[in-house]
């Protein structure tokens, strides 16, 4: 079976926001504004651009597949996807470790910590071997672009060296293992789907106490209208206090980015409850739902700390 190896490239557009200084009255002066700060603009959702596809001739290339081989191909495909995603939940345990000192439960900071101990990344690891104080189990090569954690199996203090192995799949069910131990000290790693661990993502106010999370889930366009107007209609209705109506635009900076709030400080989510799930995508409902109630009596979700906040397009430049 012959295929075509081809790049293709196309337009997208986004909706966004920008914050103005003060100053700025007029259209023209905040397009020019916003013009000479385009870095500072959060990535929104990209919406295809329909027709705007252009073939790139250079990178192109016939290739022969052997049709027995599909079913590896599709294994090989799989293991590349998860494998990159678990890579990316040991850098958030990593950075959660780095936390964890000041967490009030010091059982879960421990565990939490246990766990993370088990995993080095490649850098430390080459420098462990370069030292001779360790060895890779096994006959394979120490690739830090598509190995960048280690699986540390064992190492004696009377001598013997650390041993380490690549970190593959079948590490996952360790992993899933872990995130549900959490749950019982009301702790909530990021729940896993599809080849994607689901980091929930916190917006703090510096003059309020309350961390308002949000939980990864994407609309289309018709969905997204029909869940702002309801959003407005039990959001602003009767109120124009100023602390609300930022909330209300912090919600929807985060469907912009994909994020449905989870606990809004201003909006009583019980009294709009049945609404507010009949309209949220299907495509992750139940975990967006299990994450809410948790949440509602009293467990705190992991937030990685570079979900902190907007995303900005310098942070999408290695996806």
């Amino acid at each position: 079976m012959k295929i075509l190896d081809c790049t293709v490239y196309c337009s997208a557009s986004y909706q966004s926001s920008l914050q103005l200084p003060e100053e700025i009255e007029e259209l023209s002066e905040a397009i020019r504004y916003a013009e000479q700060h385009l870095d500072e603009i959060p990535l929104g959702i990209l919406q295809y651009i329909p027709d705007s596809d252009e073939l790139s001739e250079i990178r192109c290339e016939i290739l022969e597949l052997d049709e027995t081989k599909t079913a590896e191909t599709g294994e090989y495909i799989r293991e590349e996807l998860l494998g990159r995603e678990i890579f990316d939940f040991i850098d958030g345990i990593k950075d959660l470790e780095a936390q964890a000192e000041t967490w009030e439960d010091q059982e879960l900071a421990h565990s939490l910590t246990q766990f993370a101990d088990q995993y080095y990344p490649a850098d430390a690891v080459r420098e462990i071997l370069e030292d001779g104080e360790g060895i890779i189990s096994g006959t394979q090569k120490l690739d830090e672009k598509k190995n960048p954690y280690y699986y540390l199996e064992g190492f004696d203090i009377d001598g013997f060296p650390y041993t380490f192995r690549r970190i593959t799949d079948s590490d996952l069910d360790e992993i899933l293992q872990f995130i549900e131990s959490t749950e019982a000290f009301h702790y909530l790693l990021p729940k896993y789907s599809d080849f994607q661990f689901e980091w929930v993502w916190q917006i703090q106010e510096e003059e309020t106490s309350h961390p308002v999370y949000f939980y990864p889930m994407v609309y289309g366009g018709t969905e997204l209208t029909a869940f702002l107007d309801k959003l407005q209609e039990c959001y602003l209705s009767g109120t124009n206090e100023k602390s609300s109506v930022s909330e209300f635009i912090q919600i929807i900076s985060g469907l912009l980015h994909g994020y449905v709030v989870l606990n809004p400080q201003y909006l009583d989510l019980d009294m709009h409850f049945e609404e507010w799930k009949d309209i949220l995508p299907e495509a992750g409902k139940k975990r967006y739902l299990k994450t809410y109630e948790k949440i509602k009596n009293g467990s705190t979700p992991a937030v990685r700390s570079e979900y902190r906040g907007s995303f900005k397009k310098n942070s999408m430049k290695e996806l």
